[in-house]
């Protein structure tokens, strides 16, 4: 069976932005299955790179700003190397993908799912549409899994 990894990111302090880290942390309680791991984290480091380099399907949730509050959308991560070689503390998906590739020689399939927030204030609870977003949200990352035989 394939193994699959799935990270939340986000600050949980921050109301929407928690939204990653807050569905990593649901999965970590409900999903109990071999062939997943699940991380969550305030943000995206190159230290992720080892992990993701065991999986064969990495699952990144995040929250972004935008138009529609609640708005899921989900795309496929090719890796980009940074413009520049200075190491950072955060790595955007597609830098951190390309450091997966260079250093592991490996380059697993990658998916980004993203809600958009409409509150990113300080506090740990989410906006209404964020709120009604996370079933579909759990819904897709189970959809993913299932699709790519790691469940």
């Amino acid at each position: 069976m394939k193994r699959g990894l799935i990270i939340g990111y986000g600050n949980p302090l921050r109301k929407d932005d928690g939204v990653g880290w807050h569905v990593a942390q649901q999965f970590q309680d409900e999903l109990f299955a071999a062939s997943v791991s699940i991380l969550a984290l305030h943000q995206l480091t190159p230290e992720l790179a080892e992990d993701m380099s065991q999986a064969d399907l990495v699952i990144l949730i995040d929250a972004e700003e935008g138009t529609v509050p609640g708005a899921i959308q989900c795309r496929r991560i090719e890796p980009q190397p940074a413009a520049t070689s200075a190491f950072t503390h955060q790595f955007d998906p597609p830098t951190l993908l390309a450091l997966v590739q260079e250093f592991f020689a490996v380059c697993p399939t990658v998916y980004l799912l993203t809600v958009c927030g409409g509150d990113f204030g300080y506090g740990e609870e989410f906006s209404p549409p964020v709120r009604a977003a996370l079933p579909e949200l759990k819904t897709q990352v189970i959809t993913l899994l299932q699709s790519q035989d790691v469940l």
